[in-house]
C-alpha cells in the first residue's frame, strides 16, 4: 500500500497533461487509469411537454443541454491478481439503474434500489489460476456491464450517439462470479451465474446463467451469449417462469473506408400464463467520408410478444423501430462531436407530446448533436 498510493497520487496528476499516457507502473501492478465525458443536446421535432425523450439512454431530454455521462475507471493488475473500478454519473446512469429493484432492508442491512448503485458502472475483482502450459482461467466477481450485444453502456464506444431499441430492451449489467478461458488465439469463452437480468440484488430465489463466446479474426469481431434464468420477481402471477436467451453479433471491416454490423436476438419464457416470445436485429453501415469523417446509418426493430394474458419483459408496446443517422466529426482518436438525426416509430403509443404524464405518440423524430471525449 506505501507503493501504490503514491502512484495512484502521480498518475491522477499526470492524466489532465498526458492524455495518451495512461498506463503506469505501481511496484509490482500495472496500474491503468481512464476518464470519459460525454454531452448532447437533443430537440424532439414533437416539443413534448415534460421534456423527456422516452425509451433512451444516451438522449433521454429534449430542449437542454445535458450531461450524459462523466466518469473515471481505474484498473490495477498484477500476474495473478486483479482490480478494476469503473465510476460515473450523469442522465445515463439514472436511465440504466432506472430497472434495479427495490430490496426492502431489515435489522442492520439497509434497502437496495437504483439510487444506491447508479455511480458504479463497474466494479470487479480478478484472479488468475494457471492450468500449465501457458494455459490459465481467470475469475472475476462482482458488477459486469453485461456482455449481450454489439452496442456499449457508453456513446463513445457506439458508432450512433443513440442507442438501438434492442441495447435499452435487453440488459445492462449484472452481479455474480464468472470464469473466462482462452479457447484458442483468436476466441475465448465464459462462463457466469448471476443474480438476474439486470439486478444487483436478487429478486427472486433463482440465480442466471450465461454463456457467452467472443473473439476476433483478421477484420471480423464477434460475440455470442446464450442466458438462461427465472427473471420474474417473487410473487409474479407468470411463476418461477424459466426464461431463454439468444444474442449474436458481428462487425466487419470490408475495406479500409467501409464497415458493416449486425446484431440479432431471439428469446421465450414458458410461463404459468403463456408463452412470452421476443425477437430483435439491427443492421449498421459505416462510411470513412474523409479522414475526420464518418458517416453511420442503422436500422434496428425489436418484436415483444408476451403470451395471452402474461405482461411483457421489455416495452410496453408489441414492437418498436428506428432508423438512424450519424455524421461523426473525430479529428482526434479520443474526441468526437455527433450530429444525428433518427425517426421512432412503436405499435402503440411510447412517446410523448403535450400530456406530460402518458405516452400519446406512436412516431417521433430527434435531432441530437453531442460532444465525446475519453482517455
Amino acid at each position: 500500500m506505501t507503493v501504490l498510493r503514491p502512484a495512484i497520487f502521480a498518475a491522477l496528476l499526470l492524466v489532465p497533461a498526458a492524455a495518451d499516457a495512461t498506463t503506469f507502473d505501481a511496484g509490482e501492478f500495472e496500474l491503468t487509469i481512464g476518464a470519459h465525458g460525454e454531452a448532447f443536446y437533443s430537440y424532439v421535432l414533437a416539443d413534448p411537454t415534460n421534456g423527456v425523450n422516452n425509451a433512451r439512454i444516451f438522449d433521454s431530454r429534449h430542449n437542454t443541454f445535458a450531461l450524459s455521462s462523466a466518469g473515471m475507471s481505474i484498473d490495477a493488475k498484477s500476474t495473478y491478481v486483479g482490480v478494476r473500478v469503473a465510476l460515473w454519473f450523469g442522465l445515463t446512469s439514472e436511465v440504466i439503474y432506472g430497472a434495479e429493484p427495490f430490496a426492502p432492508g431489515a435489522g442492520s442491512t439497509g434497502p437496495s434500489d437504483g439510487t444506491l448503485w447508479r455511480y458504479l458502472q463497474e466494479a470487479f475483482v480478478t484472479g488468475r489460476i494457471p492450468l500449465g502450459n501457458d494455459r490459465s482461467i481467470d475469475v472475476d466477481a462482482g458488477l459486469f456491464v453485461s456482455p449481450i450485444g454489439l452496442e456499449s453502456v457508453l456513446a463513445k464506444d457506439n458508432w450512433n450517439y443513440s442507442s438501438s431499441n434492442l441495447n435499452f430492451a435487453l440488459p445492462f449489467y449484472h452481479v455474480g462470479v464468472r470464469a473466462t478461458y482462452p479457447v484458442g488465439r483468436t476466441w475465448s469463452l465464459t462462463l457466469g451465474v448471476y443474480n438476474g437480468w439486470t439486478n444487483v440484488i436478487d429478486s427472486n430465489d433463482g440465480k442466471s446463467i450465461g454463456l457467452h463466446a467472443a473473439g476476433e479474426v483478421g477484420r471480423l469481431a464477434w460475440g455470442s451469449t446464450y442466458w438462461t434464468g427465472n427473471e420474474r420477481p417473487r410473487g409474479s402471477p407468470e411463476g418461477k417462469a424459466w426464461l431463454h436467451h439468444l444474442d449474436a453479433w458481428s462487425k466487419l471491416q470490408l475495406m479500409s473506408w467501409l464497415w458493416v454490423g449486425m446484431q440479432a436476438d431471439v428469446g421465450f419464457e414458458p410461463n404459468r400464463i403463456d408463452t412470452n416470445l421476443w425477437y430483435a436485429g439491427a443492421l449498421y453501415g459505416r462510411v470513412q467520408v474523409g479522414a475526420p469523417l464518418f458517416l453511420t446509418v442503422r436500422a434496428d426493430y425489436f418484436r415483444d410478444k408476451p403470451g395471452d394474458g402474461a405482461s411483457p419483459l421489455f416495452y410496453s408496446v408489441d414492437w418498436v423501430s428506428s432508423q438512424t443517422v450519424t455524421l461523426e466529426f473525430k479529428p482526434y482518436g479520443n474526441f468526437s462531436f455527433r450530429l444525428e438525426y433518427r425517426h421512432d416509430e412503436a405499435g402503440a403509443p411510447l412517446y410523448f407530446d403535450e400530456d406530460p404524464t402518458v405516452p400519446t405518440e406512436r412516431r417521433q423524430d430527434v435531432v441530437t448533436v453531442a460532444m465525446l471525449a475519453w482517455i
